[in-house]
């Protein structure tokens, strides 16, 4: 089966759980043996030599034209019928790169990746019409973006111009993911909460969900002991305007707190450096570490996982990090969606960000109960996150999307393991 995935960024370096998604699929549906040509925008400037604007990388069984990132003006979005992220990816370089592939193959699929990546819809639909084939076209969502986009908007707590703004976007981006969600032949979800969202409106469309898979560090065994310092660590980039939000209200509300409780906070991942002064400005008890190769000391030197967002949906990549490092998670009521853990008893769950710092005082000192939570925990997700079961999934999927006749066993992915019981028996 001949693919063309249409994705936003080239995912390496794999600093965001977007581009950890994105590549994984991409690179187990290869491995599931589909023929997977995709197309990305540059992440840094060395993915392109210099003096091309566009060049091949045949990395892990897939053929990648990457294209040369050029800048654009966001502020031009404000006039187009498209949202701000998906007006930026659609640059003119990418556009024309994309009109030879279409022409350059008879695919049997286009995968569009991302709501960000919407404006491709349009010129997709207009290469069908033209060579007068029907060639399925997916949309691999991250986030259930109709509900998501609008409610980033009404929680931003900036100027009110720049509030009525994100509101605009969030608008078009209804609008766009509609269109998209309308104009496919096949959907993809990242949890089972969004597939359910999607299908109030869309009850006739095939959708599947892929969870994601889990490829990192995996700690064997681990017993938290008064050896480890009371010190708590927040994972990942904090990069988008509701991460960066939520991590300030976070720390206003937790450094009293903390201080007085005398916990230490780390935080490791991708953050711009106003940011990170902005932060420690406000919250004494935090460290801002950065981005670093190796994770693994900074959760070994932890005694709780902290997951402080009120915005924002889908799978949250950092609580497998969390978990299969055996690090005891404190979460935001709906950021563990996917997980499929039992609140008390395999993960602890605050309603407000107050409730949330408390929790994590009581819980810091509790050994026993530190112990129960990260065993239970990574006890229930083991062997449930594997990346090459979703490439297969999906691999399935994008089969019966070619051919309807596969699409019941494809979709239902338990109806098909029960089929294949009872013609062994």
């Amino acid at each position: 089966m001949r693919c063309l995935w249409l994705t936003r960024e080239f995912p390496k370096p794999t600093v965001r759980g977007d581009l950890l998604y994105a590549r994984n699929l991409i690179e187990n549906l290869a491995g599931a043996g589909a023929a997977v040509t995709a197309l990305a925008l540059s992440q840094t400037a060395d993915d392109v030599p210099a003096g091309q604007d566009v060049c091949t990388r045949a990395e892990d069984g897939v053929v990648w034209r990457v294209i040369r990132r050029q800048p654009v003006n966001r502020i031009w979005s404000l006039l187009s019928g498209l949202p701000g992220d998906a007006y930026r990816n659609g640059t003119k370089e990418y556009r024309r790169e994309l009109s030879r592939q279409l022409d350059a193959e008879p695919w049997d699929v286009v995968i569009i990746n991302h709501v960000g990546m919407g404006w491709a819809f349009a010129p997709v639909l207009s290469w069908q019409r033209r060579c007068g084939r029907r060639v399925p076209i997916v949309y691999v969502s991250h986030n259930h973006e109709m509900s998501l986009k609008p409610e980033v908007a009404a929680s931003h707590q900036g100027s009110a111009l720049f509030k009525a703004v994100l509101k605009h976007d969030a608008r078009k981006f209804v609008r766009l993911e509609r269109f998209m969600i309308e104009s496919s032949a096949l959907m993809t979800t990242i949890t089972e909460a969004d597939r359910d969202l999607y299908r109030r409106d869309f009850p006739d469309k095939p959708i599947l969900c892929l969870l994601p898979g889990y490829d990192g560090a995996i700690v064997p065994e681990r017993t938290i002991t008064a050896a480890v310092p009371r010190t708590c660590i927040i994972f990942g980039s904090i990069n988008w305007i509701a991460k960066k939000q939520n991590m300030m209200d976070f720390l206003r509300c937790a450094e009293p707190i903390f201080t007085k409780a005398g916990i230490r906070v780390d935080i490791v991942g991708n953050v711009d450096a106003d940011f990170a002064r902005d932060a420690a400005a406000v919250a004494s008890c935090c460290r801002f570490v950065g981005r670093v190769d190796d994770v693994s000391p900074y959760f070994a030197e932890a005694r709780v996982g902290i997951m402080a967002d009120r915005v924002g949906g889908g799978f949250k990549h950092k609580n497998l990090q969390y978990i299969f490092h055996r690090v005891p998670l404190v979460t935001m009521t709906g950021q563990a969606h996917g997980l499929a853990l039992d609140e008390g008893d395999d993960l602890i769950v605050a309603e407000t960000l107050e409730d949330l710092a408390l929790k994590v005082v009581a819980l810091i000192d509790d050994f026993e109960r530190l112990n129960v939570l990260q065993n239970r925990a990574f006890a229930k997700c083991q062997g449930h996150f594997e990346w090459p079961v979703r490439g297969a999934q999906l691999f399935q999927a994008l089969k019966a999307a070619v051919d309807p006749a596969r699409a019941d066993t494809a979709l239902n992915p338990d109806r098909r393991a029960r089929a294949g019981m009872t013609a062994a028996a």
